[in-house]
């Protein structure tokens, strides 16, 4: 009974192809971001180091930069082209549904669910819940992906 419920709601091709562009940005964000930042971090060598250098200033500094760049790399890039890294690969792209151009504070308010991953799989939950093809924080920013036909 549930295969048959979800096999109604996930035939959407661009489900798909949102969440490889999605996996595709990632990485791009720990190439671009994270491995350079990764140097100004300890590195713990034991299970219990881990836990002492959490509460460390320089690893919570560091944790707060990624989270910012990141959500620059997703706001900026949708702000000045419609896509990001993984939309172009995947054909997709972001638009405004106000005005013809998508303004900075809609794509920083479409990308927040972006930092934390609970966040994103709930949003996209609701995606589906709701089978609009947007995602929550899509509709509070009044935007939307398409296919880019070309």
């Amino acid at each position: 009974m549930i295969f048959f419920e979800m096999k109604k709601i996930l035939p959407n091709v661009a489900l798909w192809k949102r969440i490889i562009a999605y996996l595709i940005d990632l990485l791009v964000i720990s190439f671009l971001i994270m491995t350079p930042l990764m140097r100004f971090t300890e590195r713990p060598a034991t299970f219990s180091e881990i836990f002492t250098s959490i509460t460390s200033t320089q690893t919570i500094t560091v944790s707060i930069l990624v989270s910012l760049l990141s959500l620059f790399y997703w706001a900026y890039l949708e702000y000045k082209f419609g896509q990001s890294v993984g939309k172009i690969i995947m054909k997709l792209s972001v638009k405004s549904t106000l005005r013809k151009k998508l303004s900075f504070t809609q794509t920083v308010i479409r990308s927040i669910t972006k930092l934390s991953t609970i966040l994103i799989i709930l949003d996209t939950l609701y995606m589906l819940y709701k089978k609009g093809n947007q995602r929550y924080f899509e509709i509070i920013s009044k935007t939307k992906v398409i296919e880019v036909k070309k």
